[in-house]
């Protein structure tokens, strides 16, 4: 018998206490590759026979993870966040057990595994569209059932993962991108120069380098001074400073295999540099260090950035804008997208494009041309 198979089902009349009943049976070859005899009793043979036929659909025999079709959604997300723990960042693993805890848990957390299939995932996830919930928020969450669902394919507890046949998220709160035009940074920067609470803060040298390097944040203040070359004008970007919940702020090796680059520095930024760095300075401190010369919390960055575009009058701006105004003014420059996503980090070009690049206004010249068309003078 192959693995989950059962043998011919057999009804038999049978006298008891209760008078006659009937007894559906019949033997079942177990994914443990057992073979076990399964019974079911009915006031009649043909519901004896469907309690039977509804028992075999649902059966699964424990595996070494201890999953069953009876087991909870909440003990297999249990068992691949062990999983996740292993294989992925910690920041990673924070962002999912917080989606899980306070979105999936409520509301699907003690359904039986044989409980979940495609219809009642299709209306929790149209659920949180209507709590207006962003695209990012929905896709984690998707991700947490997803992978929690095949872990359980995996050790035999259903037969499918029903995520699978879930509509594709439409994300449709993305924001158009606007990046800083030349003007507007260089007015940024000299209000950011001017403002002595920015300058206590150190945010016009750490935005000079985010702007002149395209990191992220969090990369910009992994930077330690063992990691620039000033006198070939080089710097590797090799970490990515996180909070982690229980651990406080952690370095660890970057998002990305193809976030660890090493770039050219302007020259700007490497007089910039040579006039931070001190004769004493330990090569494994931060560039950019907090006031006991350790990490730097890139969410307060995050705050203080944004008190600082207001003050300047630039609301609209967010920390992830130099990394975009970065990638903009190297497109008009016509530098290729392969050469600003290898810039960036990015592994692929059309990230770069589709996220980073701003938009510019229409383009005179495609009009005129448009125009040409029109008037037959082409």
């Amino acid at each position: 018998m192959p693995l989950g198979s059962h043998s011919t089902i057999i009804v038999r009349e049978r006298k008891t206490s209760a008078g006659l009943r009937w007894r559906a049976e019949c033997y079942v070859r177990d994914l443990d590759g057992k073979r076990r005899r399964v019974e079911r009793w009915g006031e009649s043979a043909a519901k004896a026979k469907r309690k039977l036929q509804q028992a075999l659909a649902e059966r699964t025999i424990p595996t070494a993870g201890g999953l069953n079709g009876r087991s909870k959604l909440s003990d297999a997300v249990e068992l691949w966040f062990a999983d996740v723990r292993q294989r992925r960042a910690a920041t990673t693993l924070d962002t999912y057990r917080q989606r899980y805890e306070s979105l999936v848990k409520p509301a699907l957390g003690d359904l039986r595994l044989q409980e979940i299939n495609v219809s009642l995932l299709d209306g929790f996830m149209q659920q949180l569209a209507r709590r207006s919930l962003s695209a990012a928020t929905r896709k984690n969450v998707r991700s947490v059932l997803s992978g929690a669902l095949g872990l359980a394919v995996r050790h035999g507890a259903i037969r499918t993962n029903p995520v699978r046949d879930l509509a594709r998220l439409e994300t449709t709160d993305r924001q158009s991108v606007r990046a800083l035009s030349e003007a507007e940074l260089a007015d940024f920067l000299a209000k950011l120069d001017a403002d002595p609470v920015a300058r206590r803060r150190d945010l016009p040298s750490l935005i000079r380098f985010l702007v002149g390097t395209g990191c992220r944040i969090g990369e910009a203040l992994a930077v330690r001074w063992c990691d620039v070359d000033l006198d070939n004008g080089m710097v590797s970007i090799n970490g990515n400073v996180v909070p982690v919940r229980g651990r406080g702020l952690v370095r660890h090796s970057g998002k990305t295999a193809a976030a660890r680059r090493t770039i050219a520095l302007p020259a700007s930024l490497v007089s910039m540099l040579r006039a931070r760095i001190t004769e004493d300075a330990d090569p494994a401190e931060p560039v950019f260090p907090s006031s006991v010369l350790s990490w730097r919390d890139p969410i307060r960055i995050g705050k203080w950035i944004r008190e600082a575009r207001t003050a300047a009058g630039y609301d609209w701006v967010t920390s992830h804008t130099f990394r975009r105004t970065t990638a903009t003014l190297l497109d008009q420059r016509k530098f290729t997208p392969r050469q600003v996503a290898d810039l960036l980090g990015h592994t692929r070009p059309s990230i770069t494009q589709d996220a980073y690049f701003g938009r510019t206004p229409g383009d005179p010249e495609a009009a005129a041309a448009l125009d040409a068309v029109l008037d037959g003078k082409s």
